[in-house]
């Protein structure tokens, strides 16, 4: 999008508006105030409307038994008897899923309805943050998706995410997946997971046309192809990557949608 797009529609100075970097896009016809982070390489908040009664907020929280409940929140599914979905003690809530001692033994969440759908000419964000026990030997996934039958790692029929693959790649190296009718799209985001380390993961779709992909709010690549076009849910999960339990510690999450 350019520059001159997301200035009003004269009804403000643009002087002023530039020194809130609140910006307004011309297609709308009353001019929601939006964040300006220059460009989406600058920063995944771009575009996203600052009041709060205009855009569809869906806030994955963890501080009570209920925002883990596999019976009205979440669809569990595992590989193996470790400890699932729980709530722990902290700045903000989170949740910590253990994995059973077995390789490829797993855990995985997928929100009981879906609703991340994108929509054409509307933006939509994801953004929250994982911690893993020991990057390099798990494999994850955190984004939107809706599955075949199967599981969230071999079976992703149309997802935007990111994930990791120990199998073929030691480092806990951050990949990136635009995936559609099961045909993806793949690629690296320059950026690996360190052990036992907070780190927040960002996607920005741009209607149903591209998808951005940000590490620690730094955008760090773009897919334009095999973008789904079907309903989504918000899903995470960890597979074991050898015959150890690991473990995946879940942030409150914060799912963005244009009306």
């Amino acid at each position: 999008m350019n520059f001159r797009d997301l200035v009003g529609q004269g009804r403000n100075s643009q002087a002023t508006m530039a020194m809130a970097q609140l910006y307004a896009n011309r297609d709308e016809a009353w001019g929601i105030p939006r964040a300006h982070g220059g460009d989406f390489r600058k920063s995944p908040y771009h575009l996203v409307p600052v009041n709060p009664l205009f855009p569809i907020i869906k806030r994955y929280n963890f501080f009570t038994a209920y925002d883990v409940d596999t019976t009205n929140v979440w669809d569990e599914s595992n590989s193996g008897s470790g400890t699932g979905l729980t709530c722990q003690d902290g700045r903000g809530g989170y949740a910590t899923v253990v994995n059973a001692a077995s390789d490829n033994n797993y855990y995985f969440y997928e929100g009981k309805y879906k609703n991340g759908t994108l929509a054409a000419g509307k933006n939509t964000w994801l953004s929250g943050e994982i911690a893993v026990k020991t990057a390099t030997k798990a494999e994850i996934f955190f984004g939107l998706c809706a599955t075949i039958s199967g599981n969230l790692f071999d079976n992703r029929a149309d997802a935007i995410g990111f994930y990791t693959d120990p199998d073929n790649d030691a480092s806990g190296l951050l990949r990136c997946e635009c995936s559609k009718d099961s045909s993806a799209s793949q690629s690296s985001s320059t950026e690996s997971l360190a052990d036992a380390t907070r780190v927040k993961l960002s996607v920005i779709i741009g209607g149903t046309s591209v998808a951005y992909f940000a590490v620690n709010d730094v955008v760090k690549k773009a897919i334009s192809t095999n973008v789904p076009t079907t309903d989504l849910a918000f899903c995470f999960g960890i597979r074991n990557g050898e015959a150890a339990a690991n473990e995946l510690d879940i942030y409150p999450t914060t799912l963005i949608l244009e009306r």
